[in-house]
């Protein structure tokens, strides 16, 4: 396949010189960048957290297939911080593949003060594939969360049974608008067999994108079913508008709705290849390019931990914060969470998957 041709941006490993892209801001290098990212302020750190370790039995014969689907009440909780799914980090590992997942309401900046609609899941099915998701729901509080529950429980289990991406999907469409009471979902899905042929599929501003040897691949990205993103497309809006534009999160497709076929793509993976998974509280405040820099020398659980403590950090901003869009090009980002005004936090979900 010409996976060069599908190269959405690049970047120079560490042996070819980092310091040799320069950032037309400031005259900043792509050392700098990482070192920007990575360097955020101490004032708000992430809650105390416990991770826990799946390994998969390859050689012991299994009865049925593994599923893990994490689902956060934290209306059930006094304070949000304190219910254990919220802080909790999950970390799976199989033949083909490792990955790390964590969900959380969003912090103290989020719009969604008692409740967290993101959810996500991972396992496997009868052929030994690795299938995972991401899962926001919408539509208000109760319904919302109504919403992103049925599509969880539903995608992850239609494909857990052998329907593929496209029937997948379908099913959970149809699962929500009967059930939701209004409520609909976001959602981003993948597959990987042990022989890493991948299937993506998504809906709404869930999305995925796989990283390459440095590079972002097309093949390996998920499409963002949002107006903004569209006027993107047709060069109508500028690239950046994805995190700038007010009308960003309103989107044209989602689960619980058939009007619009989800968008799938597949491509067969390579080791090393890293795959990260997200709702909108990630994509929203950190680019695709900063991803990729993050990305640089990093396993499926140190990217996790970054990326999470990042996004968390800016659902939190009390400043104007700097987002790096590309190597040349950067936008300022108003503060998230400023007292007496309203939050513009989200709930933030992320799924880090590396290829063996």
């Amino acid at each position: 396949m010409g996976y060069d041709n599908q190269i959405l941006y690049e970047v120079k490993t560490a042996s070819e010189g980092l310091t040799g892209i320069t950032q037309s801001h400031g005259g900043t290098s792509h050392t700098d960048i990482i070192n920007n990212i990575s360097c955020m302020p101490t004032a708000l750190s992430l809650p105390c957290h416990l991770s826990t370790y799946y390994d998969y039995p390859v050689k012991a014969p299994r009865k049925k297939c593994f599923i893990k689907r994490v689902i956060t009440n934290v209306t059930h909780w006094a304070e949000p911080e304190l219910c254990p799914d919220n802080n909790h980090h999950h970390h799976f590992s199989m033949p083909q593949a490792a990955l790390a997942g964590s969900t959380t309401y969003g912090g103290p900046g989020s719009k969604y003060t008692n409740i967290n609609e993101d959810s996500f899941f991972f396992g496997t099915n009868a052929d030994d594939a690795l299938i995972a998701g991401v899962i926001d729901g919408a539509g208000g509080t109760e319904y919302g969360y109504l919403g992103g529950r049925l599509a969880n429980h539903t995608l992850s289990k239609q494909l857990q049974r052998g329907k593929t991406m496209k029937e997948a999907f379908a099913i959970a469409d149809l699962v929500v608008m009967a059930s939701a009471g209004g409520g609909y979902a976001m959602g981003v899905a993948i597959e990987i067999s042990p022989g890493l042929h991948i299937e993506m599929g998504n809906k709404g501003d869930a999305r995925a994108i796989t990283i390459r040897g440095g590079r972002i691949l097309q093949q390996g990205t998920t499409k963002i079913h949002s107006h903004v993103a569209k006027y993107i497309e047709k060069g109508i809006n500028p690239g950046h508008a994805i995190h700038t534009s007010p009308q960003k999160h309103i989107v044209y497709s989602c689960i619980g709705e058939n009007k619009y076929p989800y968008y799938g793509t597949r491509f067969f993976g390579r080791p090393g290849d890293i795959i990260v998974m997200g709702s909108d509280g990630l994509f929203d405040v950190v680019s695709d390019y900063e991803i990729l820099c993050l990305a640089d020398h990093s396993n499926a659980r140190d990217l996790h931990q970054e990326l999470r403590t990042l996004a968390y950090e800016r659902n939190n901003s009390k400043s104007d914060f700097k987002l790096f869009f590309s190597p040349k090009e950067t936008h300022i980002i108003p503060a998230h969470y400023i007292q007496g005004q309203k939050r513009r936090g989200d709930n933030i979900t992320i799924q880090v998957i590396e290829l063996r």
